[in-house]
């Protein structure tokens, strides 16, 4: 499918998900949280997911989920900060031998 096509599909699934479809919904969010037919936008990635899980949206509720503890990690990056790039230049040192 053309990128002009999926953009078509983003447009689809914004009407629908204003009607207050979960799946349409669940779909969006997704696009935002991943940049796909959207420009990444984690702030609405979020809104349309918590929309779609308050109506009980199993996916929703996961991906939310799944995004939280990405988050968690992110931070704690942050947290540990030279501890890890350290790490992580090691083992990719390790990698190249």
């Amino acid at each position: 499918m053309s990128l002009f096509g999926f953009k078509e599909l983003i447009q689809l699934f914004r009407r629908f998900a204003a009607l207050h479809n979960p799946a349409a919904q669940y779909i969006l969010g997704l696009c935002y949280y991943q940049g796909r037919g959207v420009d990444y936008n984690f702030s609405s990635a979020v809104h349309w997911l918590q929309l779609s899980a308050a109506k009980g949206y199993t996916d929703s509720v996961m991906a939310l989920e799944e995004i939280e503890r990405q988050n968690v990690l992110v931070d704690r990056k942050d947290v540990l900060g030279s501890s890890l790039r350290h790490f992580n230049r090691v083992t990719d040192d390790e990698l190249q031998e």
